[in-house]
């Protein structure tokens, strides 16, 4: 696919030899051709680029998101009489 599109871009630069009739359309045909050769380097740098790591590949590493019980303030907890309880 990468290959397809360098060479429909060479073939467009081809075409635009230097005999072009108006030179203000060639410049802009040219400008156009240099973007999206630009953007053909960047897709082709992308997908040169290493995998990323996952996370999922080193467990010891995830945050720990599991829920924990709220902690519970001993002056919020009632007192309770021995009475009361028997």
């Amino acid at each position: 696919m990468l290959k397809l599109l360098q060479e429909d871009l060479n073939a467009r630069f081809s075409q635009l030899g230097p005999q072009s009739p108006d030179t203000q359309s060639r410049a802009s045909e040219l400008a156009e051709l240099a973007v999206e050769q630009g953007k053909l380097a960047e897709l082709v740098f992308k997908l040169a680029e290493p995998p990323a790591d996952h996370p999922e590949d080193s467990p010891e590493l995830l945050p720990d998101v599991r829920e924990q019980p709220p902690e519970r303030d001993p002056a919020d907890v009632p007192d309770v009489d021995e009475e009361e309880v028997k």
